[in-house]
Parts: C-alpha cells; sequence; structure tokens
C-alpha cells in the first residue's frame, strides 16, 4: 500500500502537479455533474492528496528533498529566476540527451527552459510502452512542438538481432495506433524460430521455463559453425542454460521452483545494491563526515571495519556516555574516540587514526562537491577499490 501511495505522489511530480493544483482540480470535478463512479474515483484521489500534502509539508519542515524534487525544485527555481536560466544557457550550449523515450513531463520542462534551440535527442518512440519512471508517450510529439525545426534522422538497420526476431518486433510495433511507420531491417541471417509461451501468471511461467529446461537437459546439440569450426557435438548441461529477466523480482519465482525440483541455479540479482556490505561501509563514511557527533552505530561499524577488537568498541561506548547529551543531538561516541589513547592500550592508537581521518574528510566537506566527496572516501577508505 506504502509503495503504491508513493508511485501515485510520484507521478504527479513527474507531471509538476502541487497538492494545491491536485486539489484545487478535485474541488473543480466535484462541483460538477459527474457519475457515482467518478465521484468515488474523486473521493480515493482526495485522500491521495491528503497523504501527498503532508508528505511535502514534512521535507519541508524537516528540510528534506527526494529524487523527485531534484528535478521538480529546480524547475520552479529556474522558472521564477530568469537569470539563472541565463546562466545554465551559457554554459551548457549544446544538450545532448540519451534515452529521450524514458523522458517524463519534468524533465522535458527542465530541458525545454536551459535547452535553447541546441537540443539533440537520441531515443525510440517503440520503447515509451515501457513507461519508465514516469516517461509519457508523447513526449516524442511534445519536442518536435517544441522545436518545430527538428531535423528528425532515422536509424533503421538493426545490428543485434537475427531477421526473425526484427521482423516480428516490427510486425508487433506496426498495430500500435498513431505509431510513426519505420522500415527496420536487419542483414545478419534469418536466426532460429522463435517460441511463443503464453502464461496465465508468474508461476505458469515459472513452470514453463522448469518443464523446458528438464526437457532439454542432457540432449545433444551442436555448436555455432562460426565460433567452433569442428562443430562438436556436446551434451546440455544445467550450467548451460540462463534466464534474463526484466526485473529482479521477475527472476525470484523461477529461482524458486527451480529449487524447489532440486536443480542447481544461482541468482545473480539477489542482493540490493544498498545492502552490499563494502556500499554499507561508505554510507557509514558519509554518516560520520555529515555529523560525527550523531553518529555512534555508523562509527562502531568503521571501528570494526578497521580492525578495532571488541573488547575496546565496548570501551569507547562505556566512555561515551561522559560526552553526550540527553538531548541526543551528541551521542558522546565521536569524543570518546577522540580521547581513546587515555583508555586503550592496544588500540588507541588505531582510533586516534580513524579520528584524524574523520577529520580530514570533514574539512574536505567544505571545500569540494559531494560526488567529488564520495570518490575521496572511495579511494582512500572504502574498500570499493582494495
Amino acid at each position: 500500500m506504502v509503495e503504491k501511495i508513493m508511485t501515485g505522489i510520484s507521478s504527479f511530480r513527474d507531471e509538476l502537479v502541487t497538492p494545491e493544483e491536485l486539489i484545487a482540480y478535485i474541488d473543480k470535478r466535484i462541483s460538477e455533474d459527474i457519475s457515482d463512479e467518478e465521484l468515488d474515483y474523486l473521493e480515493k484521489l482526495r485522500d491521495l492528496h491528503s497523504v501527498y500534502s503532508a508528505y511535502q509539508q514534512y521535507k519541508l519542515d524537516h528540510r528534506f528533498i527526494d529524487f523527485d524534487d531534484m528535478i521538480h525544485l529546480t524547475v520552479e527555481t529556474l522558472k521564477k529566476k530568469p537569470l539563472v536560466i541565463r546562466r545554465y544557457q551559457d554554459r551548457f550550449p549544446f544538450i545532448l540527451i540519451d534515452e529521450f523515450q524514458d523522458t517524463n513531463f519534468a524533465q522535458f520542462e527542465l530541458i525545454r527552459l536551459i535547452g535553447k534551440d541546441n537540443v539533440f535527442v537520441v531515443g525510440d518512440d517503440d520503447q515509451t510502452i515501457y513507461r519508465f519512471r514516469g516517461a509519457y508517450l508523447t513526449n516524442f510529439e511534445d519536442f518536435k512542438r517544441t522545436y518545430p525545426d527538428t531535423k528528425l534522422y532515422h536509424l533503421t538497420e538493426n545490428y543485434r538481432s537475427s531477421a526473425n526476431i526484427v521482423n516480428l518486433a516490427l510486425d508487433l510495433m506496426n498495430k500500435v495506433p498513431d505509431r510513426e511507420r519505420k522500415n527496420l531491417y536487419t542483414n545478419n541471417p534469418e536466426g532460429k524460430k522463435i517460441t511463443e509461451a503464453v502464461c496465465d501468471d508468474e508461476y505458469a511461467e515459472a513452470e514453463f521455463i522448469l518443464k523446458t529446461i528438464t526437457s532439454l537437459h542432457g540432449t545433444t546439440y551442436s555448436k555455432n559453425k562460426e565460433t567452433d569450426p569442428e562443430k562438436k557435438v556436446q551434451t546440455l548441461e544445467y550450467k548451460d542454460f540462463a534466464i534474463l529477466c526484466r526485473k529482479r523480482y521477475h527472476g525470484m519465482k523461477v529461482f524458486e521452483i527451480l529449487r524447489q525440483h532440486n536443480i542447481p541455479c544461482e541468482f545473480r540479482g539477489d542482493v540490493d545494491f544498498f545492502t552490499k556490505p563494502v556500499i554499507l561501509d561508505l554510507i557509514a563514511w558519509l554518516r560520520i563526515i555529515n555529523n560525527p557527533l550523531n553518529a555512534g552505530a555508523s562509527l562502531f561499524r568503521i571501528m570494526r571495519l578497521c580492525g578495532i577488537s571488541e573488547v575496546s568498541s565496548i570501551k569507547v561506548n562505556n566512555h561515551a556516555r561522559d560526552y553526550s547529551d540527553d538531548d541526543t543531538r551528541n551521542d558522546g561516541v565521536y569524543e570518546a574516540m577522540a580521547h581513546a589513547e587515555e583508555f586503550l592500550m592496544g588500540d588507541g592508537i588505531l582510533v586516534k587514526e580513524i579520528v584524524h581521518r574523520i577529520e580530514e574528510f570533514t574539512a574536505l566537506k567544505s571545500r569540494i562537491v559531494l560526488t567529488e566527496l564520495v570518490h575521496e572516501v572511495m579511494t582512500q577508505a572504502s574498500g570499493l577499490y582494495r
């Protein structure tokens, strides 16, 4: 439910719709002669507006911004301050945008504000069916309306896929209403015939994949003549199969089914990027640099990472009580570490070195941008380059 609410809020942000504009629209529609079904929808939209408004106020009160704000607030600033627009137009006289089909309305508005007439975009309007991060279906048409003198170049040759795949894709996309026709082709061989499997749900899909693998396992095949001139005949083993999924969670059902049937397999997408230990170490460093006086948990993580014994960490924790404040703005851990040589025999020097490194990073914070700071931590303190 929370994810659906956040998706709904994000869709409003993608369209640059504020809470005030949303409630004005809801009130206007309710005041008109509408059906009971639409009224029910608008009441649900009003509930979503309440959460949206509260969420925006919470961020404002705590001086937070989210991913959507990075675009939304930039657009707001540019609209209010023409001199800022001029500054960035002068700084970026030419703009190139890749994967243009993935842009949403807010991103396109940002492009329109700073792009002048020197904008070059690369994209595939056939891919707008995926609606990546709020991408909208008319972005190519809007671009041509915004820049009426646009020159259009079609890249029609496919270098990657077989002729069978290209022809099937073209046949499917030609059925899309109002699609701009493109004569796609390839000089690649015809390739193998395409198998179409229609499954009722994700479980049926996983079962189909299971049956396909078990039926092929143990059979023989001949290698590609180009890669293997001798064309050796080999037997298919489980290690010869690979299953590609568009999203990580799509592969979980298949992985579970295969394991239930004792088929050896490995799932390469089972670890979230931000849960990897080395990334957690990097985040811990950044939290410490942001505010070392209130980063106790991160400091203990870094001490453990640097080889400080658990006994020494406990002693640091005990002495932290002497330096901590009742209002939790200072947990005392950092100050205890700064005095570690007074109560730690062996690890005291190592803890002092950690404090010295934190001081260096903290001093850097005011002189370089965040990306440069992250790079410094990555190269000097984290395990990312080991």
